[in-house]
């Protein structure tokens, strides 16, 4: 599915609550003290873009989503972004978030939602019109129904990686 860009760069995230916490009734983290803050104070998605990877979304209208940790690439376009010295360098950056030495943080939750943007072949403008063109107009942008995201294409089910 896809999103809104400039919904998707306002994402933050102040707290955090695993599902299997929420089961035991536990309602935050126990890392939401200083560990799980942002240890640069990032202020949304797209601040930590521009602060920690100097990168922005390619499409600035819509961009691809994955919802539910599970996405597929070619090893062709992580060779083709590997070539490419911007990518490689935002990768780098990326992998050295990750492996800093904390037990969970936002830019862990950053990163997630930047994977499918970075990796996915962005949409040109009239892919865009296309896309914007089959899209419920509702309040929300994301709703879970059936069991899937549907992001962008709410309402289309032949679009999105729904289960019906």
């Amino acid at each position: 599915p896809y999103h809104d860009t400039n919904t998707l760069n306002s994402f933050k995230i102040d707290e955090y609550v695993r599902v299997g916490d929420i089961n035991k009734g536990i309602k935050k983290d126990r890392y939401d003290d200083t560990s799980f803050k942002s240890i640069n104070g990032y202020k949304h998605l797209q601040n930590f873009h521009r602060q920690a990877l100097n990168w922005t979304f390619p499409n600035n209208n819509l961009t691809q989503v994955c919802y539910g940790g599970t996405f597929a690439i070619p090893a062709s376009r992580i060779i083709l972004l590997s070539n490419n010295p911007n990518e490689r360098q935002t990768f780098k950056l990326m992998e050295e978030s990750l492996t800093r030495n904390t037990t969970s943080s936002v830019e862990e939750h950053y990163i997630e939602r930047t994977w499918a943007g970075i990796l996915a072949n962005s949409l040109n403008e009239k892919d865009v019109a296309l896309v914007r063109g089959m899209q419920r107009k509702t309040k929300n942008s994301i709703s879970l129904r059936y069991g899937g995201v549907w992001g962008a294409l709410f309402g289309q089910n032949r679009l999105t990686c729904s289960k019906i």
